[in-house]
């Protein structure tokens, strides 16, 4: 992502991957890097794991065994995930980073994280909402805000539609 570079930020800790099905018979589980690297999660030695049902998420330290793959076949195993069976109960888990843990920015890139709840400001500099997140789409990503009218609206995050972030001062132009 494009923008300015933030010298504070909101939060420590954000995800920066999602585990996916099972891969194999000795418990492997697939992982998607939210940044597409993954020689980030490759140096960690345990993961905290959010687990998502249909009531609560839950909270969980792993320690790592060993990866398997790259890219779109990057896979990783567990410590006490044994089988394709105890895989498939972390479906959906989000990975939580520390900023040290996670992929390195480089100039003029920002954490999705640090995004949230900048103000939506047009080119005159009026207030036109606050970011609430932005989020995978079909064909790419979509800016989600709530305007004044306290509306949730979705706008592609594409140069067309938004136009500079700045996370120090905690705004993105609206175009």
């Amino acid at each position: 992502m494009a923008g300015g570079q933030a010298s504070r930020y909101l939060t420590d800790e954000f995800i920066g991957a999602v585990l996916g099905q099972p891969f194999g018979l000795k418990g492997f589980i697939r992982l998607h890097s939210l940044s597409g690297e993954d020689e980030h999660i490759r140096a960690l030695k345990t993961v905290h794991l959010r687990l998502k049902n249909k009531t609560v998420g839950v909270e969980k330290i792993f320690e790592i065994e060993d990866f398997s793959g790259s890219g779109g076949n990057f896979a990783v195993k567990l410590k006490g995930i044994d089988s394709p069976e105890a895989a498939v109960a972390l479906n959906r888990a989000e990975l939580l980073l520390s900023r040290e843990d996670a992929a390195p920015l480089k100039e003029g890139e920002y954490y999705i994280e640090d995004v949230k709840g900048c103000s939506l400001v047009t080119k005159d500099g009026s207030f036109a909402g606050t970011v609430l997140d932005i989020v995978e789409g079909g064909n790419g990503f979509l800016l989600e805000y709530e305007n004044q009218a306290k509306e949730r609206i979705f706008l592609p995050f594409r140069n067309e539609f938004v136009g500079a972030v700045d996370i120090v001062k905690r705004t993105v132009e609206l175009l």
